[in-house]
Formats: C-alpha cells, structure tokens, sequence
C-alpha cells in the first residue's frame, strides 16, 4: 500500500522533530494533499493511526488538508485553478501550465504539548 509508506515517512519525520523536544507529546500531525498527489486521504489517515497505535502506544491526529489543483499559466501570467484536470488556461486558452499546488504531499506542522 503507498500511503503506509508516506505514513513511514511522515512518522520519520515526527520522530526527529520530537526528539528536539525532550518532554513533550505530539498530538497532531497536518499535512496537504492534492489530486495530483496520488494519496488517498482515507487510507492515509488509517496507515498513520495503526502506525502511531503501534510505534508510540498511543493515537496522533492525522489532519489532511485538501487543495485544489493550481497553476500557473506561462502565457498570460495567470494564476490558475484546474478543473476536471482539464489543463487550459480559463483566461486565454494558453496550455502550456505550471503546477503550483496540488501535485505532492506537504507536512505542514507537527503540533507538540508539554507533558505535565
């Protein structure tokens, strides 16, 4: 499965930033995803519950973001949303497009609380 991999490496990445922050907890883990992302938010979302149940004992929030597809048009300049991936220019029918969001999986914070 892909998204238990990308739960392993968000997990990687987890494990790092928390390291640096003796006494503390993570409870939330924010990332974004596109349609042209190839995640599955759902299974990504399940792949990170088991992976955390089983690594830390314990749940972390998996938060996925979900953006649109975005570009940016290299005729007229244009920032651009792509629907129905139709890659077209809405403004001046350019097709030669940039994409500027929505074609990866971002980690966007790791939310870490004091242990009391």
């Amino acid at each position: 499965m892909h998204e238990q991999g990308l739960a392993r490496s968000l997990l990687r990445e987890v494990k790092a930033v928390w390291a640096q922050h003796p006494g503390s907890t993570v409870s939330q883990v924010d990332v974004q995803a596109g349609p042209l992302s190839g995640v599955e938010p759902l299974l990504l979302a399940d792949a990170f519950a088991r992976l955390t149940q089983e690594q830390f004992g314990t749940s972390i929030e998996l938060v996925v973001h979900q953006v649109p597809l975005t570009a940016i048009c290299n005729q007229c300049r244009r920032e651009v949303t792509i629907e129905r991936f139709r890659f077209v220019c809405p403004e001046c029918g350019g097709t030669r497009l940039t994409e500027t969001q929505g074609d990866c999986l971002k980690l966007l914070s790791i939310n870490l609380a004091a242990v009391a």
